[in-house]
């Protein structure tokens, strides 16, 4: 619930994305009367439909964990494709910030 915290905190530019249209609509149910403002959208995060430069922050909230869950060299290509995304989409002092459970 990131979002929704900062969002309460006066962030109100907040982009979520996922994968999984089912999440997507459950938060779009739970926040949108609460956090109108707030954007939900199914995407890929290592193919993103964003302009170049358009973020100041980019937070990543187990993307890298879900995504790395396999060590192979197809994820380690995925991730590259995610890590270019993420350079991409920020701006030029945006900054990545990664919350992982990994060991």
């Amino acid at each position: 619930e990131f979002s929704a915290d900062y969002y309460d905190d006066g962030y109100y530019n907040i982009v979520n994305i996922d994968f999984s249209e089912l999440v997507i609509h459950e938060m779009i149910n739970k926040h949108s009367e609460k956090r109108p403002l707030m954007k939900w959208d199914i995407g890929d995060m290592t193919n993103m439909n964003y302009n170049n430069e358009t973020y100041d922050v980019v937070l990543d909230k187990g993307a890298l964990d879900a995504l790395m869950s396999i060590n192979s060299s197809e994820t380690i290509e995925k991730a590259n494709q995610m890590f270019q995304e993420i350079d991409r989409v920020l701006n030029k002092n945006g900054i990545y910030i990664c919350i992982s459970l990994a060991e």
